[in-house]
Parts: C-alpha cells; sequence; structure tokens
C-alpha cells in the first residue's frame, strides 16, 4: 500500500479514495461505498496485503 489519505474517526464521502494500492507500477484507490467515518484502520503505508485482508472499519452514516 502507497498512500492511507483517511484517518481514524474522519468523515468520508462516498467515492472518496480510502486507501491507494500498487501492482506492477500501477496505482489503484479503493473508494468508500457511501458516506460515514472511518473506525480502527488495520494496515500501514508501505505494508504488503493479502487477498481478503481487512483494511479499515468503514461506519456508514
Amino acid at each position: 500500500m502507497i498512500a492511507l489519505p483517511v484517518k481514524s474517526g474522519g468523515r468520508v464521502e462516498a467515492n472518496q479514495p480510502l486507501v491507494v494500492m500498487e501492482s506492477m507500477k500501477m496505482e489503484m484507490p479503493l473508494c468508500a461505498p457511501g458516506a460515514g467515518v472511518v473506525g480502527q484502520i488495520l494496515v500501514e503505508v508501505g505494508s504488503q496485503l493479502s487477498a481478503g485482508q481487512v483494511l479499515m472499519e468503514l461506519v456508514a452514516e
């Protein structure tokens, strides 16, 4: 993962990027499905991710 533009407790809007992953020099943002509040963040910038890994909690509004 190369970027984490949100912080725990922060409000997010629908389609706002939550994390940015990189694979084979391509950046892939993962966006919020709807408005909400970021709960616990379970990853750090620079960490390698696994398939099915939970990255963060998002509480819908």
